[in-house]
C-alpha cells in the first residue's frame, strides 16, 4: 500500500510542477504582450498632428531669434513643431505642423494663437513728397531717410519716378507699419519738408537781392518747345533709373567759353554768400578797418578782400598776378571771374570771412566741342546768353563725368582736381532745353563723340516714360542698417490723385488722430519756449 501511494504521489507532484511552470510562463507572455500593446497605443497617441495656418509675415515671430520662441513652445508643451516647406515664396500664408498628444497639441496651438493675437496690425499708407525734399533726404546714402526708418520702425518705399529733373514735382512715398509707426514717420518727413521749404525761400529771397554782374543780351533764337522734335529715346536716357543721379539747380556766374565756365550750386550754403558779401562790404568800407588790414606785401596765390569795379562791393579773391601801375589780377573765388584791381583796393582777408567754402565751381559743357578747334567769340556769347550769365536765373545741371585739369592755368585753378563735365538745361514752359544741343542747332558747336544721343534738345516734364526699358521692375534699395527697415524704389506709373491716402480707412483715422495730437504737442512746446 505504501508503495502504491508513493508511486501515485510522484507523478502528481510532477504534473503540478509542470502546470505551475506553464501558468507562470503564460503569465509572462501575456504581460509582455500587454506592454507591447500599450507601447503601440502610446506611440499612436504621440503621432497625432495638427496643421495651423500662420500669416507669412508672422512666421519669424513664431520662430524667434535663433529659433528660441518655437523651441520654448516645444519644450513647454512636449510637442514637435515645424513649418511645411513651400516652393512658392509669394504665398501669403505658411502651414505650421504640430505633432504630439491631442492635449499637448491644443496647448501648443493656444501658445501660437496668443503670439499671433498680440502682433500689431501692419498697414500701408501713401503720400506725396516734393522731389527736392526727397533729394535732400536721400543724400549721403539716404542718411536722413534711414534715420526716420530706424527711429519710427516704419518701412519707407520711394516711387521710381521719371520726372526727377523737375525739383518741384512730387514723388509717391509709401510707408508701411503700425498706425503709430506710420504717424511717427510722417511727422518726421513733414519736418524735413518744412525745413527744405524754409531753406528754399531764404535762398530765393537772397537771389532776388542780387544784381547782374554783367550786362547780357536776350538769348539767341533757337529751338523752342513749340517747334522742337520730341525724341523718346533721349528722354529715356535722361530719365532712366540710373541717369537721374546728380541733378541740381545752379547759377552760371562766369564764362570763359563752353569748355571753361563757373557755376554756383543753389542751396542753403549758397544762400549764405550774399550776407557774407554785405558783411564784407560794410566792414571794408570803414577806413579804420582798412587800416587794420593793410597789406605791405601782396603775393601771388594770397587770399584777399578786393573791391569789384562794376558794383564797388567787396569780395573774396585770390591774387593771380601782379601787374604794372600798382595793379593786380584778382580771381574772385565765389564768382569765377577776374578783374584788374588797384593795390589800394586790396586788403588782408579777415579770418572769419573764410568760414564759408568757395562757391564758384569750374565746369565744362558735356557732349559738345568747337567747330574749328577753338571756341569763337560768337559761340561763347551765345552760350552766356543761353545760361543767363550772371543774371541769377537758375539752370538745371547734370554731371556726366570728369576730365583732368590742364596744367599751368594759374594758382587759382587748383591743379590736380578734376573738372566736372555737365549738361545744362533751361527750364521753360514745362520743358527742359538742352543748352549744348541749342549751340549745335545754331551751328556754333558740334557734337562730341559721347555715349548719349544728340538728336533732341527738348525734354518734356509733363509726360512719363512708358517704355519698359526705363521702368525697372525692381527698384534700387538703400540699406537702413536694420533688419526690418529698408528703403527701396518702386515703379508706379499709373496716374493717381496726388493726395495722401491710407490703404485702410481705419488706419487712416488712427494715423490722422496721432498726427493731430503730436502736432498740437509740438505747437504747445514751441509756444512755451517762445
Amino acid at each position: 500500500m505504501r508503495v502504491s501511494l508513493q508511486r501515485l504521489f510522484i507523478p502528481l507532484l510532477a504534473s503540478f510542477s509542470l502546470t505551475g511552470a506553464a501558468v507562470v510562463l503564460l503569465y509572462f507572455v501575456n504581460k509582455k504582450k500587454n506592454v507591447e500593446e500599450q507601447n503601440i497605443r502610446r506611440k499612436r497617441v504621440e503621432q497625432n498632428s495638427v496643421e495651423v495656418v500662420v500669416p507669412r509675415q508672422f512666421v519669424p515671430v513664431i520662430i524667434g531669434r535663433g529659433g528660441t520662441v518655437i523651441q520654448s513652445i516645444q519644450e513647454s508643451t512636449n510637442t514637435k513643431i515645424r513649418f511645411r516647406e513651400e516652393s512658392d515664396v509669394d504665398l501669403l500664408e505658411r502651414i505650421c505642423i504640430i505633432i504630439g498628444s491631442l492635449e499637448n497639441i491644443k496647448l501648443a496651438e493656444e501658445r501660437i494663437k496668443v503670439i499671433l493675437d498680440n502682433q500689431p496690425i501692419i498697414e500701408t499708407y501713401e503720400t506725396w513728397v516734393p522731389q527736392r525734399s526727397i533729394a535732400k533726404m536721400t543724400e549721403r546714402g539716404g542718411e536722413i531717410l534711414n534715420h526716420i526708418q530706424n527711429s519710427s520702425n516704419a518701412k519707407i518705399i520711394l516711387e521710381s519716378s521719371h520726372n526727377v529733373a523737375d525739383s518741384d514735382a512730387k514723388k509717391r512715398v509709401i510707408i508701411k507699419g503700425t498706425a503709430e509707426q506710420i504717424a511717427n514717420a510722417l511727422l518726421q518727413i513733414e519736418d524735413k519738408i518744412r525745413e527744405d521749404k524754409d531753406a528754399k525761400a531764404k535762398a530765393e529771397s537772397s537771389t532776388l537781392a542780387r544784381v547782374p554782374r554783367i550786362k547780357t543780351s536776350p538769348p539767341p533764337q533757337a529751338i523752342t518747345p513749340d517747334n522742337s522734335p520730341k525724341d523718346s529715346n533721349y528722354s529715356k536716357e535722361i530719365f532712366g533709373s540710373q541717369a537721374n543721379e546728380g541733378l541740381m539747380e545752379v547759377f552760371v556766374c562766369s564764362v570763359e567759353n563752353p569748355s571753361q565756365f563757373y557755376i554756383q550750386v543753389i542751396g542753403p550754403t549758397n544762400a549764405k554768400l550774399d550776407p557774407l558779401v554785405k558783411d564784407m562790404t560794410d566792414y571794408y568800407e570803414s577806413e579804420e578797418n582798412r587800416e587794420m588790414h593793410a597789406l605791405t606785401n601782396i603775393t601771388v596765390g594770397q587770399m584777399v578782400a578786393a573791391k569789384f569795379s562794376i558794383d564797388n562791393k567787396w569780395y573774396r579773391g585770390e591774387i593771380v598776378a601782379k601787374l604794372e601801375d600798382q595793379l593786380c589780377e584778382v580771381y574772385f573765388v565765389d564768382f569765377g571771374d577776374q578783374d584788374k584791381v588797384a593795390e589800394k583796393d586790396i586788403f588782408e582777408l579777415r579770418t572769419d570771412f573764410l568760414s564759408l567754402r568757395v562757391q564758384a565751381i569750374e565746369c565744362c559743357l558735356a557732349g559738345v566741342k568747337p567747330r574749328s578747334g577753338e571756341w569763337s567769340g560768337e559761340s561763347t556769347e551765345a552760350f552766356g546768353q543761353l545760361c543767363a550769365l550772371a543774371n541769377w536765373q537758375p539752370r538745371v545741371a547734370k554731371i556726366r563725368g570728369y576730365k583732368e585739369r590742364p596744367v599751368g592755368l594759374g594758382p587759382s585753378r587748383r591743379e590736380g582736381s578734376p573738372i566736372p563735365c555737365i549738361e545744362l538745361y533751361d527750364h521753360r514752359d514745362d520743358q527742359l532745353i538742352n543748352i549744348g544741343k541749342e549751340l549745335i542747332k545754331l551751328e556754333l558747336a558740334v557734337a562730341e563723340n559721347e555715349p548719349w544721343s544728340a538728336a533732341s534738345s527738348t525734354l518734356s516734364l509733363s509726360r512719363r516714360a512708358k517704355s519698359p526699358e526705363t521702368s525697372p521692375a525692381n527698384g534700387t534699395g538703400l540699406s537702413s542698417g536694420s533688419n526690418n527697415s529698408v528703403i527701396e524704389e518702386i515703379d508706379l506709373t499709373a496716374e493717381t490723385p496726388q493726395k495722401p491716402k491710407p490703404i485702410s480707412r481705419e488706419t487712416g483715422s488712427d494715423i490722422e488722430s496721432l498726427l493731430f495730437a503730436w502736432r498740437e504737442y509740438n505747437r504747445v512746446a514751441l509756444s512755451r519756449k517762445s
